[in-house]
């Protein structure tokens, strides 16, 4: 699922709980889904934004002592 299905799915999951006829039960699995749908979203969110870094300054990163194997791949995606 994409980033972009995954905030839709998170929006559609918003109106059926602020709907008064959506029943405890179904609440709570809406919401374990919504969770579960949010934290994706926060990984895919930072890992595009340490993606950023690495391509706007990859200097910075070797200089700070701070490349992982992550960067050092993030920063071959953007290179082809």
């Amino acid at each position: 699922m994409s980033i972009e299905d995954k905030i839709k799915r998170l929006e559609e999951i918003i109106q059926l709980m602020e709907d008064h006829n959506t029943t405890i039960e179904k609440s709570i699995e809406l919401y374990a889904e919504g969770l579960s749908l949010y934290k994706d979203c926060v990984k895919f969110l930072e890992k595009a934004t340490r993606k950023i870094e690495v391509i706007k300054n990859p200097s910075n990163i070797v200089k700070n002592n701070s490349v992982s194997s992550e960067d050092i791949t993030l920063f071959n995606e953007s290179s082809e």
